[in-house]
């Protein structure tokens, strides 16, 4: 049930152990879409395969489902039994090595051309692009002339704050949020830092402690305090659910915008060091919790006021602090 794991190349082998047993393999999107065998491996057919662990609903359902349905159980065991086959023997291994050769040695002599800030704006901000025109996106990009990877994910992150104004400044309204919130999506998604070893934003201002340090040291007499790779964003409608929907008209985008509902949404956008960031949909209590980690506060203190101020309630906003420091969203000193 792996999600998020923080190394890009990461290929998990306990599908694979799973299948050899012919056991009942429960996974998650993330590992199937890792797994070098992606392909065979179907949900309902040779696993189950749970979109997000952490919707814990979700989980005890289908282990419900799985606990209570034996015949379902039977097929998918011989699904996973079936599959292990791909890889016995020392002649298949000998196959995908050769096959692996031959794709390498294919692809050596063609020719790669990055995408420019243009073209990676206009992919990463569809809704922005569908607002601006493609000759304002154009004319945005153009703007920058990256020579490598550090300057070409500052240019983008840039591009995309650009592109973001300038829709606030021609249409404004709901069409300013929704460019807001995919510009922070975009920033969420570069990690500048990760590709030339260096980062073009503030770091941390110290390194989280383990949390074998954090538990010798007494969590409670340790200060939270927020990192500077969250951002948030306050918008009037669901920017969230309207930016992830294909439109490719404008008229129907702007039919979505103005018949979104107009109830108040937060979002926080994380960009962890070495990682692809993430979107989180938040109350204003949480937010609350969150100014409240300015470092200069301790833990103890924290939940005190907290939940003396009926923002959560005492367990609930230990749970809180601590998600938000296991999410790097905060961290300890």
């Amino acid at each position: 049930l792996e999600r998020e794991f923080p190394v890009l190349i990461h290929r998990p082998t306990v599908p694979h152990e799973i299948f050899a047993t012919g056991s009942v393999g429960v996974v998650s999107r993330e590992i199937v879409s890792k797994h070098v065998w992606s392909d065979h491996i179907v949900a309902g057919e040779t696993c189950v395969v749970v979109d997000d662990p952490r919707d814990h609903a979700q989980l005890a359902s289908t282990l419900s489902r799985l606990l209570t349905d034996e015949a379902e159980r039977e097929r998918l065991s011989a699904g996973a039994g079936a599959l292990s086959m791909l890889s016995q023997g020392i002649d298949v291994l000998g196959e995908a090595y050769e096959q692996a050769f031959t794709q390498v040695t294919a692809s050596r002599d063609r020719q790669y051309a990055a995408p420019s800030v243009a073209e990676t704006i206009a992919r990463m901000m569809p809704a922005t692009t569908l607002l601006l025109g493609d000759d304002a996106i154009e004319a945005v990009g153009g703007r920058f002339t990256p020579s490598n990877g550090l300057e070409f994910a500052a240019a983008v992150t840039t591009a995309a704050a650009q592109a973001a104004s300038e829709v606030a400044a021609d249409v404004g309204g709901r069409a300013g949020e929704l460019a807001a919130f995919e510009a922070l999506h975009v920033w969420s998604r570069t990690d500048a830092g990760a590709l030339e070893g260096t980062s073009t934003f503030p770091p941390t201002t110290r390194p989280r402690p383990s949390s074998r340090q954090t538990v010798g040291r007494e969590r409670g007499r340790l200060r939270p305090i927020a990192t500077s790779d969250v951002r948030r964003l306050t918008t009037t409608f669901h920017a969230r659910q309207v930016a992830s929907e294909p439109v490719d008209d404008r008229a129907q985008l702007e039919k979505l915008l103005a018949e979104a509902p107009p109830a108040t949404v937060h979002y926080l956008f994380h960009r962890p060091p070495n990682m692809f960031g993430r979107v989180f949909e938040v109350d204003a209590d949480l937010l609350d919790l969150l100014d409240r980690c300015d470092g200069t506060t301790t833990w103890d203190e924290i939940v005190a006021a907290a939940s003396k101020g009926d923002i959560l309630r005492e367990g609930r906003v230990e749970e809180v602090l601590s998600q938000l420091v296991a999410q790097s969203v905060a961290t300890l000193r």
